[in-house]
């Protein structure tokens, strides 16, 4: 955020410490659509041009226009990333420069075409389970819906006085983020299960702070409700 709002900064505002809270509006959503966009901008002009970018993308234009596309209100009880890659498809998606993040639902701003990044499209699975994960990873970064339990899975500030503030989504229970890579085998090619197989998932639970879930890959059915 200190990279979006450093020029921005005024006395009286605090925006960075206030979208940095813990709030009522899901935005974990919004942000594995446009995080894993930026990580796939990122990949391309280092393979294609050998150049390290630097790229951030409005969840705020997202947050506030994909659900009333659709007929909701707001973004805020979460919406399926779908959508989220359909709107940007269609319309662009603003640089977080020129659509900045305020963390709750607002008017659906008309941003100009030169401050918006296009995308050609996204890929779905061929099948929904880890191997659909696998293929798609090998292409890129993945946004992934984790089927963790909100009753379980909460935010709470220092000694749990406080809280919870993620307690809702779209297709409960669930989280958004975006599979980043997995390590499944001990040796490339080799059948051999690795000693710790893992899918290593990062999400969004606000909008400047992000934490990163390691998944264990279990063979078992009776050890792989996780």
């Amino acid at each position: 955020c200190d990279d979006v709002f450093e020029d921005r900064r005024l006395a009286e505002n605090n925006l960075r410490e206030y979208i940095c809270k813990p709030q009522n509006c899901s935005v974990t959503w919004a942000f594995a659509v446009t995080t894993s966009i930026e990580y796939a901008i990122k990949k391309l002009y280092l393979e294609e041009f050998d150049q390290i970018v630097s790229v951030a993308l409005s969840a705020q234009e997202l947050i506030d226009c994909v659900g009333k596309e659709h007929g909701l209100e707001d973004g805020c009880d979460g919406i399926p990333v779908a959508w989220g890659f359909d709107y940007v498809f269609e319309n662009g998606i603003a640089f977080r420069y020129y659509y900045p993040q305020t963390n709750k639902p607002g008017e659906c701003k008309v941003i100009p075409d030169n401050h918006k990044y296009h995308i050609a499209g996204y890929e779905k699975p061929e099948v929904y389970n880890k191997y659909g994960l696998f293929e798609l990873l090998k292409k890129g970064p993945v946004a992934v819906t984790l089927g963790l339990d909100p009753e379980y899975f909460q935010f709470y500030q220092n000694d749990r006085s406080t809280g919870p503030y993620f307690n809702t989504g779209y297709y409960r229970p669930s989280v958004y983020g975006v599979l980043l890579e997995s390590n499944q085998y001990a040796q490339d090619g080799k059948e051999e299960i690795a000693e710790w197989p893992y899918f290593s998932v990062e999400t969004r639970l606000r909008a400047c702070d992000s934490i990163v879930f390691r998944l264990p890959i279990l063979e078992s059915v009776e050890n792989a409700n996780i």
